[in-house]
């Protein structure tokens, strides 16, 4: 009975170390994207375009899929300059309760004052969607 109860205990271990390393992968690629920016909030743009913030839990499933989509989107460079908003960087956090998000993945457009141009149902959405709203003017 020792024996069964020590080889769960480490088998449940190994499981639970392979889910961190993961996670830790998942958190360091946001920290790569996020280094430049680290208090958004406060950070100025010089450029004429707005910001797209993408609000993003790296390790769920749908923030993957609509970063995927962002990262193949041909000419977002051409409309906005993308910042990655994520749950796993503490100083991000300011700008979670700043634009009231509670629902990942969301998206929300912004002038260089940071004021809200447009701000996306929460969700995935395809850049056709967000292509409608640039090319509307972003209102």
């Amino acid at each position: 009975m020792k024996k069964l109860t020590i080889f769960f205990a480490i088998l449940i271990s190994i499981s639970c170390a392979k889910d961190t390393s993961k996670e830790q992968a998942a958190v360091s690629t946001v920290k790569e994207e996020s280094k430049a920016a680290p208090a958004l909030a406060k950070e100025k743009s010089h450029s004429a375009l707005p910001t797209l913030y993408f609000f993003i839990n790296p390790g769920g499933r749908p923030c993957q899929i609509q970063d995927e989509i962002l990262k193949n989107s041909p000419d977002l460079k051409n409309h906005a300059q993308l910042k990655y908003i994520s749950t796993n960087v503490p100083t991000d956090r300011d700008m979670f309760y700043k634009y009231g998000v509670r629902s990942l993945p969301s998206l929300i457009l912004v002038d260089q004052k940071d004021s809200t141009l447009h701000r996306f149902p929460p969700g995935i959405h395809q850049y056709d969607v967000l292509k409608q709203v640039f090319d509307k003017g972003v209102k």
